[in-house]
């Protein structure tokens, strides 16, 4: 093994060997999440194609390719990990998609998209700001803001869930582009996927403490997934929303908002029965995220 890497639902194993590399890889994956030491993270499984402008809000985080004749690079970016716009100038999404700590942090994000092969709004970061007790490997406190460059005047952020409480019979969709599948590519279009929560105390009967959930599933973080199995969000996903869609008051059902509820932070192979997916639970940061979008000038 030449280089290991893994961020949440972000991960890759890089090798040098002249053969039968793909069955060390599959293999080492297979092992090692067997033995819950290596947990796989955020791409949207058994989901289906969001509708052109249904989601808004929703960002692609990018950054120059590496190698740009290789797969995965589209207009010269690749695009890792997603995120959420909540005001004009900031942008939501998971500590280990963009933390100052990264040898190859985000540069971009993409607004608009459906299809990131189709020209959108892309704008330059200015800044990223970590949760400050964010440490890279748990998984912990796995949030941090983006500041763009210039002000995003012509779409509609989304709102953040300030309660631990959720209404009742209202679904919880997840969305990105991701995988569609643990050793499938990424996708291009937009996925969504509607997936139940998971209470806290039964989900740390499912998910097993490891190197990066040493003190299991703790309150400022929520658990979602079909105990079926099937559907998920899987890599690729990382930092794009767990929302809800409500109905504004007074509209008459002709005008809805979104909430962001939890943000994508890490799972196993996805998809799998009874693993559900783990996500930063929002209400627990906004006292934070209020605070750091007070102190930026122009909010």
């Amino acid at each position: 093994l030449s280089e290991y890497v893994q961020l949440g639902r972000a991960f890759s194993i890089r090798m040098q060997c002249r053969q039968k590399c793909t069955f060390l890889l599959l293999s080492l994956v297979q092992y090692s999440v067997y033995l819950n030491k290596i947990p796989v993270v955020g791409a949207i499984v058994g989901g289906e194609s969001a509708n052109d402008g249904e989601y808004p809000h929703m960002v692609a985080l990018g950054r120059s390719c590496l190698y740009p004749d290789g797969g995965g690079c589209v207009g010269g970016y690749e695009w890792f990990c997603g995120g959420s716009l909540i005001s004009d100038r900031f942008v939501l999404t998971a500590a280990h998609c963009a933390h100052v700590g990264m040898s190859n942090p985000p540069t971009v994000v993409q607004l608009g998209a459906q299809d990131l092969r189709q020209p959108a709004l892309i704008v330059a970061v200015r800044a990223i700001v970590q949760h400050p007790g964010y440490g890279g490997i748990l998984s912990y406190n796995d949030i941090a803001l983006i500041e763009l460059s210039s002000p995003i005047t012509t779409i509609q952020p989304a709102y953040l869930w300030p309660s631990e409480t959720l209404p009742e019979n209202v679904p919880l969709i997840a969305t990105g582009w991701g995988k569609v599948g643990h050793f499938e590519e990424p996708s291009m279009t937009l996925q969504r996927v509607h997936i139940p929560i998971v209470p806290n105390n039964q989900c740390n009967q499912l998910l097993y403490r490891n190197r990066r959930l040493r003190h299991g599933v703790l309150p400022t973080q929520l658990c979602a997934g079909d105990p079926h199995g099937g559907k998920d969000t899987c890599e690729g996903d990382s930092g794009g929303p767990l929302q809800m869609k409500l109905p504004l008051a007074g509209a008459n059902g002709k005008a809805s908002l979104y909430y962001i509820v939890g943000i994508t932070s890490n799972g196993g192979i996805c998809g799998t029965v009874n693993r559900p997916g783990l996500y930063t639970r929002v209400s627990s940061y906004v006292g934070w995220i209020e605070q750091v979008l007070q102190m930026t000038p122009d909010h």
